[in-house]
């Protein structure tokens, strides 16, 4: 923080949506279907061009952000998500 500035904080919303393709959303150009409240946050919010995930499931992607860990550290058996702490933490 510099001396003196006031730094307007900002909310950050992480919208995961599971099973959607980017090229059926309207904001991305798809003229078939609205998608009017995605087409809302997109104009009003930020527009991904590029986006590379850690893993190809949602569950171990959604844990590898909220996490901050690489996927190589996640393990996703039976819908129960389990990471490595021990690994990860170097014990």
């Amino acid at each position: 923080m510099i001396k003196g500035v006031k730094i307007k904080k900002r909310n950050i919303i992480l919208v995961g949506i599971d099973e959607v393709r980017f090229d059926h959303l309207s904001c991305y150009g798809y003229k078939r279907i609205k998608t009017e409240n995605i087409d809302t946050v997109a104009e009003e919010g930020v527009l991904l061009e590029t986006a590379i995930t850690a893993a190809s499931l949602t569950p171990m992607c959604v844990a590898s952000i909220l996490c901050g860990v690489l996927r190589t550290n996640i393990l996703y058996e039976e819908e129960c998500i389990i990471l490595k702490l021990r690994r990860w933490l170097r014990y």
